[in-house]
C-alpha cells in the first residue's frame, strides 16, 4: 500500500500520495501536562479523552485534481457557516503501517500555487485537525 491520505466529504472522494515539500505530517494536539508539588509528587493533567491528531499537508497535484480539492474545501467551508456538522472523512495511509481513519475539520484552508518552470502541476497545502 502506497502512502496516501482519502478525504471524502459529500460527492468528493479524494487520494492524495503525491507528496513534496513537508509532505505529509502527523502530530498530537492535545497532550497531558506533568507538573511537580512541592514535594515532588508527579501530578499529571490533560483531557479525558486520547490526543486529537493534526496533519499538515503539502503535495503535488495536477490543476484538475488541484481544483476538485479546493472545491472539496470550499463546499465543506459553505456547509460549517451555515451550522451543518461539516466533517471530512480522513482515512490515514501515511505510514504503510496500520491504516485508520479519523473525522476531521480543516484547520488551515487549501492554499495552491502554481510550481513554476512549465511543470504541469500545483503545490497545495492544507492542515486538517480530527474531532
Amino acid at each position: 500500500m502506497a502512502p496516501a491520505l482519502q478525504l471524502s466529504f459529500g460527492s468528493y472522494n479524494i487520494t492524495l500520495d503525491r507528496f513534496g515539500g513537508g509532505g505529509a505530517q502527523r502530530t498530537y494536539v492535545d497532550t497531558a501536562t506533568l507538573n511537580f508539588s512541592t514535594t515532588g509528587t508527579a501530578i499529571q493533567s490533560g483531557s479525558s479523552r486520547a490526543a486529537r491528531r493534526l496533519w499538515a499537508v503539502d503535495l503535488l497535484m495536477n490543476k484538475a485534481d488541484a481544483f476538485e480539492l479546493q472545491d472539496l474545501y470550499e463546499d465543506w467551508d459553505t456547509a460549517r457557516a451555515g451550522g451543518s456538522a461539516a466533517i471530512i472523512s480522513l482515512t490515514d495511509q501515511i505510514t504503510g503501517r496500520n491504516s485508520f481513519t479519523a473525522n476531521t475539520v480543516f484547520t488551515e484552508a487549501v492554499n495552491i500555487e502554481l510550481v513554476g518552470n512549465g511543470a504541469p502541476l500545483y503545490r497545495v497545502s492544507f492542515s486538517l485537525t480530527e474531532v
